[in-house]
């Protein structure tokens, strides 16, 4: 079996779980300006909402921050936490995150993920969905550390954003929950 048709019993149930018509949005969420971390914090930049491509009615709330050493201001990447749930944001993720060159292989991505789950969860949202490039091993391995469990590999819809500005066919679909 080859990674594209990874599809079981649970998956399926999981779609059904999935339900794409009711998007989350809550525009009185409270900004945290600063998450201190152990190796790295997190610093907000900006609250964002939608993207292009993406309709309008699937916009959600998005938070930007920089990912900083911790008590410095060296900036070693960014992170974005996306509040709520649909057919884009299960292609796309509830986060993005990107390290600087230099600054991978320390973990930084794991440690900021692990610092949203305080904001995830004052939200309200007790499971994300993380999407990573098939190619991108990094990627799946900071899946891996923040215990996140494989969902399926799935092929981008025609008229998904990613699909047409990209060029990209393909994502695994990573589910981490946290209680």
């Amino acid at each position: 079996m080859n990674g594209l048709d990874a599809t079981n019993m649970e998956d399926d149930n999981m779609r059904k779980e999935y339900d794409f018509s009711k998007a989350t949005k809550n525009p009185d969420i409270k900004t945290c300006k600063k998450i201190n971390g152990k190796n790295i914090d997190l610093v907000f930049k900006k609250e964002t909402h939608g993207a292009e491509g993406v309709p309008k009615e699937m916009w959600v709330p998005v938070h930007h921050y920089d990912i900083v050493l911790h008590g410095t201001d060296t900036v070693v990447g960014e992170i974005n936490a996306r509040f709520g749930h649909n057919e884009f944001l299960y292609y796309g993720g509830n986060v993005g995150y990107t390290v600087n060159d230099e600054y991978r292989g320390k973990g930084f991505a794991v440690e900021a993920l692990q610092l949203l789950k305080q904001v995830f969860l004052q939200k309200g949202m007790d499971k994300i969905y993380i999407t990573q490039n098939l190619e991108n091993i990094a990627s799946k391995r900071v899946c891996e550390k923040v215990g996140a469990r494989f969902i399926e590999t799935v092929e981008l819809p025609p008229d998904n954003d990613m699909r047409i500005k990209r060029g990209e066919t393909h994502k695994n679909i990573w589910e981490l929950k946290w209680e």
